[in-house]
């Protein structure tokens, strides 16, 4: 399965564009072309090269039904539960489970030689500029090591700690913002948002703009947009691994100028400086009513 990728809202196969076939339903009919074969030759080499695999499914005797079919054709060793995966480990309990990379991280820790370092309590400071503070060092690398050294030494004191995934439901909210030329070395703004599924944080990130906003509303708006692009992707993730939602998404922002501005398309009309692609947080919002924005003291309505 191919599911959406980040880099772009959707990637279909090239042959999707000139085969005008219907998805074929059988085995035998998919590999009368060679596109499709292609495909499953790419999927079966992926299976084969992955060490571990996670069989998730509503369904538990499916899971049953799949895992006697693979046991089939390959030498396959059932783990049951699920409880380390890709560095991550799981702890299920009856409300939900809990994931972190303590075996990683002490791993990480042996390697470097710091597993007997003291820690630290916090992490570097956020209120510090590193770009301008940091003096110039003839061996660039210095800095780095030392920066990755504290990083560890934060790691060290924390090695236990992660996040909880409850059961609740499947509903997709995000809460997004934005300051306003706050660096002084280039006036750039910093956009910032974390998505949930349910009371669950599944997606966040923080990152500074590329160009300078000339007022508060453009660079909230620039928030709300950067936040709709991977909001988006989300849903049409979720909708690969065929998890529907029952209400649209909803985009949380505290600035109500923003708001009115993703609503209201004769409003854009005083604000031509911002680009054009940032008006796809109306088109999504309003043309394909894909997202609800929202002020963030605001109650949603059903």
């Amino acid at each position: 399965m191919q599911t959406q990728a980040k880099s772009g809202i959707s990637k279909p196969k090239a042959f999707h564009i000139t085969n005008a076939l219907p998805t074929p339903t059988l085995y035998t009919e998919a590999y009368k072309y060679p596109e499709w074969r292609n495909a499953m030759h790419k999927e079966f080499n992926a299976l084969q090269a992955q060490d571990d695999i996670i069989v998730t499914e509503p369904d538990y005797s499916y899971i049953s039904l799949l895992k006697n079919q693979l046991a089939l054709e390959f030498k396959i060793s059932n783990l049951g539960l699920l409880k380390y995966f890709l560095g991550l480990e799981i702890q299920s309990s009856i409300d939900g489970i809990f994931v972190n990379q303590a075996k990683y991280l002490n791993d990480l820790l042996h390697t470097s030689g710091m597993t007997s370092v003291k820690s630290c309590i916090t992490p570097m400071s956020t209120s510090l500029d590193l770009n301008t503070i940091a003096t110039p060092l003839n061996d660039p690398s210095l800095y780095r090591r030392l920066a990755v050294k504290r990083i560890l030494r934060y790691l060290r004191g924390t090695p236990t700690l992660g996040i909880k995934f409850r059961k609740g439901s499947f509903s997709l909210q995000t809460f997004c913002d934005s300051d306003w030329t706050s660096d002084t070395s280039d006036r750039c703004s910093t956009s910032g948002f974390i998505a949930f599924l349910g009371s669950n944080p599944i997606s966040w990130s923080s990152k500074k703009q590329s160009t300078i906003s000339r007022s508060s509303i453009e660079a909230e708006y620039r928030s709300l947009a950067t936040t709709t692009v991977d909001l988006y992707w989300i849903q049409q993730l979720l909708c690969d691994l065929h998890v529907s939602l029952k209400t649209s998404p909803t985009l949380w922002c505290d600035n109500v100028s923003a708001i009115s501005l993703a609503h209201n398309p004769v409003f854009h009309a005083h604000t031509k400086h911002i680009e054009i692609n940032y008006h796809f947080v109306w088109e999504k919002s309003s043309l394909q009513r894909h997202l609800r924005p929202l002020h963030l003291f605001q109650q949603p309505t059903c």
